[in-house]
């Protein structure tokens, strides 16, 4: 099998960006306790921010407070 055919398989299963954020936003949800948590809460802006930051601060404490660990993405 060529490389390349072993590569598109491998990128067909992984989630796409916006149903990865979805999980993501669901799991931020429930670790911060918010009861009720709709997707469509992302598009506002005050939520939006409060879940970035969490999930940024998580980050970085996973990566023992390495600001540069943490940007890497």
């Amino acid at each position: 099998m060529k490389p390349r055919r072993l590569m598109t398989r491998s990128v067909r299963t992984l989630p796409k960006p916006g149903r990865l954020a979805c999980l993501w936003a669901r799991w931020i949800a429930t670790r911060m306790g918010v009861r009720d948590f709709r997707v469509e809460q992302l598009g506002d802006l005050d939520t939006n921010l409060r879940f970035g930051t969490y999930y940024l601060k998580s980050v970085l404490d996973d990566l023992d407070g390495s600001p540069v660990l943490a940007s890497a993405g």
